[in-house]
């Protein structure tokens, strides 16, 4: 559906509990395309400052079921910490210094709040999904000194092979599967 002015997809059911088909996740997933569309030159969009209003209404609109606290969160964790932030932290950082900056530092700083500080349990690839998130965060933020701990979260799931390894190696599987 095409956006409403108040920034609102009239298809989207913005009260539904998050879980496989949740429009809090559609709606950023929508922003993010409209926000590549705004940066594509030779496209009629390119720096239109109607997409521009209409991205800021829509991250104002998607910002209050994304809410910042955790009084608010329901229904499945992924999609607070990694389905959302998937399609938000792009869109913060290719709008980054084209937004009021009232509405970028509360939508930077809701997503913020959902990703953590990496010292939750997550491991795999759950904590690369919110460790780039948090890295697409710092840098919208121009935040060098959150670095060093995404640094060190990705630096948990990394594994060196003992050997350089190739499509159809048998030790590709043993290497990846930790045997």
């Amino acid at each position: 559906g095409q956006i409403e002015a108040i920034g609102k997809f009239p298809d989207l059911a913005y009260t539904a509990t998050p879980g496989g088909g949740w429009s809090v996740n559609t709606h950023f997933s929508r922003l993010l395309v409209m926000a590549q569309a705004y940066h594509l030159q030779g496209l009629s969009l390119y720096h239109s400052p109607a997409l521009k209003t209409a991205l800021t209404n829509g991250l104002s609109y998607g910002g209050g079921p994304y809410c910042g606290a955790k009084s608010c969160v329901a229904g499945n964790w992924w999609f607070w910490q990694i389905g959302v932030p998937n399609s938000l932290t792009p869109t913060l950082v290719l709008l980054q210094g084209e937004l009021d900056s009232g509405v970028f530092t509360t939508i930077a700083n809701k997503v913020a709040f959902h990703l953590g500080d990496n010292s939750m349990t997550l491991t795999g690839e759950n904590l690369l999904w919110v460790s780039l998130n948090q890295l697409r965060v710092a840098a919208a933020r121009g935040d060098a000194a959150a670095l060093a701990p995404i640094q060190k979260a990705v630096a948990l799931t990394t594994v060196l092979a003992p050997k350089p390894l190739t499509d159809g190696d048998a030790a590709t599987s043993s290497v990846l599967d930790g045997s």
